[in-house]
């Protein structure tokens, strides 16, 4: 059996008593009747201790509702390959040298290169995003459908990420073929497309620029310290640069 208490419209109890309505479990109707209230008798107690109001504290201690704090939900980002690629931020000219030659399938029909954030539009075909955003007549050139972004394609994303390619900093361009091809005088590790990043930010063959004179010579990461101990323009002592 539960019993509920019902107030008047005023938050005070029924004239002469209050008001008790029980109900019974299965079919059995609640029995609502009247209670009388004799002298000094009391339902409720002071607002203070029957519920929390206005930020103040019960008598048993707990804080008011105005003190919880509900924590945003921390968003965790996908372990997708497509999160740490854009596979790099799309602005940046692009230095692809892969060990082995990628799938045709994995060449953007409006770039000819490997994809750069492939989407699936409309029609069903893939093509970078940065491409289709960029198309002068916004037709697709496989079957002339309207190009309209409709999801991110992970499963290719993911497929690139994992294909290995050389350093940045171990590619020079070649001038004839206007593309990028393996210096062997520079750094010669290879890494997932997807992961490229970290290795590229602490590389040794990473290019720096002397902060003593904008006159220098870049200098290659692993030789900058060695360049400070002898640079004509020292204006700096070497513990405060910060590697």
């Amino acid at each position: 059996m539960e019993t509920m208490l019902l107030l008047s419209q005023q938050g005070s109890p029924a004239a002469g008593g209050y008001i008790e309505t029980t109900f019974g479990a299965g079919s059995f109707s609640p029995i609502t009747h009247t209670v009388p209230m004799g002298e000094g008798d009391s339902v409720f107690s002071s607002p203070r201790t029957s519920s929390f109001s206005h930020g103040e504290a019960s008598d048993s201690g707990v804080s008011g509702m105005n003190s919880l704090q509900v924590p945003s939900p921390t968003h965790k980002r996908s372990g997708s390959n497509l999160s740490s690629s854009s596979l790099f931020a799309e602005e940046e000219e692009e230095i692809q040298v892969f060990v082995e030659p990628p799938s045709k399938k994995l060449f953007c029909r409006l770039c000819d290169k490997v994809f750069n954030n492939p989407v699936i539009v409309a029609c069903g075909h893939t093509y970078c995003r940065r491409c289709v955003q960029s198309r002068s007549d916004g037709l697709c050139p496989v079957d002339d459908q309207k190009l309209s972004v409709v999801v991110a394609n992970i499963a290719v994303s993911e497929q690139i990420g994992e294909m290995l390619v050389h350093c940045r900093y171990g590619c020079k361009l070649d001038t004839t073929s206007n593309s990028y091809v393996v210096d062997p005088t520079r750094c010669q590790a290879t890494v997932k497309l997807s992961s490229r990043r970290e290795h590229e930010e602490t590389c040794d063959f990473m290019p720096m620029e002397c902060p003593n004179n904008t006159g220098c010579a870049s200098i290659l990461r692993k030789d900058f310290e060695d360049h400070l101990r002898v640079c004509n323009n020292v204006r700096l002592s070497l513990s405060k640069v910060q590697l």
